[in-house]
């Protein structure tokens, strides 16, 4: 009788310690380097009871200007609003055409953006290399929100 109740008590510490496999939604919207600004898009109403997760912003393009100097960061801000249904951790990531060494910042990475919530996230771009003769160069700043769980 002993041996039965040991065995049952291994098999139920065992499940509990078996975790759950739970479905992470993403979302994400890219914003490509120099442009002008738009209107922040209408929050839209959820049509059902289905968990959507999106991303709207202030911007369609960021512009970082003439003239670019090595070393002196430029700052540009954006606003963005979680138009989901459930609230997203935000991450960004950034890529460079015509410069090799440079690097864009923002102040948001892992907060936490509830449902209608809205944030101004401020981008820093920083030249890291001297470009001789003058260069054009273009930026895409991709925004991620995944679903808070």
């Amino acid at each position: 009788m002993k041996r039965r109740i040991l065995i049952t008590s291994v098999l139920v510490s065992l499940a509990l310690i078996i975790p759950m496999v739970v479905a992470v939604l993403t979302t994400q919207i890219t914003i490509p380097g120099s442009g002008t600004t738009a209107e922040l898009a209408p929050t839209p109403a959820p049509t059902s009871n289905q968990t959507t997760i999106q991303l709207s912003c202030s911007e369609d393009r960021i512009d970082w200007g003439n003239g670019v100097t090595i070393s002196t960061p430029i700052t540009r801000q954006v606003s963005i609003r979680n138009t989901g249904t459930v609230p997203v951790t935000l991450s960004m990531a950034a890529k460079f055409q015509g410069v090799s060494t440079s690097m864009i910042t923002w102040d948001k990475e892992g907060i936490r953006l509830n449902p209608n919530e809205l944030t101004t996230a401020t981008f820093t771009f920083q030249l890291d290399v001297k470009l001789s003769p003058r260069t054009t160069f273009s930026t895409e700043v991709t925004i991620t929100g995944t679903q808070t769980v």
